[in-house]
């Protein structure tokens, strides 16, 4: 499974590059400048870069049309859709008016299926799949607890299970759990295309070690400002906490 670290600007060149698997924030592309062109360098590069749609940091996704200026400069490999935090029927319509925006442009179309528990969620996600133009999904750290089958890992077991994974789509995981170990069992399905985290960053940051067996210390969560560090005292921390991450999950 690719991982892609969602990293400071300043310390892209650093860190980011260790992957060639890139979650690119909208709203942090329209507003940086050297964001912009080091993700474009990635992208000319030939590395896998999707443009998110920020709905994590923002609380809400951004628009179809900030996400269209975003992927005309760009270029990524793929974008995902708006969608509406626990909402089946809104994430299915944002998804579905957005795609009339995006008929012409040549990158993947990823969605999120929403919902407020299994059934609505099965049902945003069965929805979505069936329509030729979904090219992946993005499965978020909560699913397993919305869906009351318990940790992400249980609700793609679930997945797999009963049918639900199709081998033509890409499935990433979006974010990752506050026990990083979990990152075994996730990585331990072989249809899961990446996931995105700055964990192994902030732990750095705060001069926090993951080991084998991770940490007894409680995530600190990103410090104000976090895009805009430029440096630290903790890189052999962090190059450690990369390594290991990327063993977890299996990076490609």
């Amino acid at each position: 499974m690719n991982v892609a670290l969602i990293t400071p600007t300043k310390l892209l060149p650093k860190y980011a590059v260790k992957s060639k698997y890139h979650l690119v924030l909208a709203h942090i592309y329209e507003q940086d400048a050297a964001y912009r062109e080091f993700y474009k360098k990635r992208v000319r590069a030939g590395d896998f870069v999707i443009l998110d749609n920020s709905a994590y940091e923002l609380k809400a996704a951004v628009e179809v049309t900030r996400l269209i200026h975003c992927i005309e400069d760009l270029h990524p490999t793929a974008v995902f859709l708006p969608d509406v935090r626990f909402d089946k029927d809104a994430t299915i319509r944002r998804a579905e008016e957005a795609h009339e925006w995006l008929r012409g442009y040549d990158c993947k179309l990823f969605a999120v299926p929403q919902g407020k528990d299994r059934a609505s969620v099965l049902s945003c996600y069965t929805t979505l799949w069936q329509y030729p133009w979904i090219d992946g999904f993005g499965i978020y750290e909560e699913i397993g607890e919305v869906t009351g089958l318990g940790t992400r890992a249980d609700f793609l077991q679930f997945m797999e299970d009963n049918g639900y994974v199709d081998g033509d789509k890409y499935y990433h995981m979006l974010g990752m759990e506050e026990d990083l170990t979990q990152l075994k069992r996730i990585g331990q399905f072989k249809w899961a295309s990446g996931i995105d985290s700055c964990k192994p960053l902030v732990y750095g940051l705060y001069n926090i070690s993951l080991g084998p067996d991770g940490t007894k210390e409680e995530y600190p969560h990103r410090p104000k400002g976090y895009f805009d560090i430029v440096e630290t005292d903790y890189h052999s921390v962090i190059e450690q906490n990369i390594a290991q991450v990327m063993s977890w999950a299996k990076a490609k």
